[in-house]
């Protein structure tokens, strides 16, 4: 067998090295850095995705809070309706309202009639007047059944003022039934 010289080994030796040294470099520039590459790009698309659904969820939130104040206002006009309802349903609304209510008193209801006040003019256009409906009842019953039907207007969910009572002596045969005249002003949303 050949031997080899120490000067041709060192120099294999050393070839050899440079050989490993530019196969790590070529490993490393075509598989590591393409694949750490491709890792950050998924990273940033992961990111962008997270904070796209971190935005979806805060408007999902301020969508629902405000769906929740929807709520709340809608909720707040129908108990106001209740109060001042619109134009549309105030003669029949009014004339159940008052025949309950003489017939909760105790007291019978006469006759009812109604007449539409003139509406208030608003500089403001935004604002729309508050009508009003003047409601004439006539009534035959005792003190008492007044009382409790005069009563029963004060807490009635419906706006109402008594403007005007007027009680006159007795009706018919019971000396105890009298007649009472009353003008209600019922108020509604024009």
């Amino acid at each position: 067998m050949k031997t080899v010289k120490p000067s041709t080994k060192r120099l294999l030796v050393i070839m050899g090295n440079f050989g490993l040294i530019f196969g790590s470099f070529f490993v490393y520039f075509s598989l590591i850095v393409p694949t750490f590459q491709e890792i950050q790009e998924l990273r940033i698309a992961v990111s962008s995705r997270q904070s796209i659904h971190a935005e979806q969820q805060d408007a999902e939130i301020a969508i629902n809070n405000l769906q929740g104040e929807y709520t709340d206002k809608v909720d707040e006009r129908e108990g106001f309706s209740k109060n001042l309802p619109v134009e549309d349903e105030n003669i029949p609304s009014l004339l159940n309202q008052f025949q309950g209510i003489a017939r909760l008193s105790g007291i019978s209801l006469r006759s009812l009639s109604f007449q539409y006040l003139p509406l208030p003019q608003t500089e403001d256009l935004l604002l729309r007047p508050i009508g009003t409906i003047r409601v004439n009842v006539s009534l035959t019953g005792d003190y008492a059944s007044l009382k409790s039907f005069v009563s029963h207007l004060e807490t009635n969910i419906r706006l109402m003022d008594l403007s005007s009572l007027r009680v006159d002596g007795g009706a018919g045969a019971n000396p105890n039934n009298l007649v009472h005249n009353l003008i209600v002003d019922v108020y509604y949303q024009s």
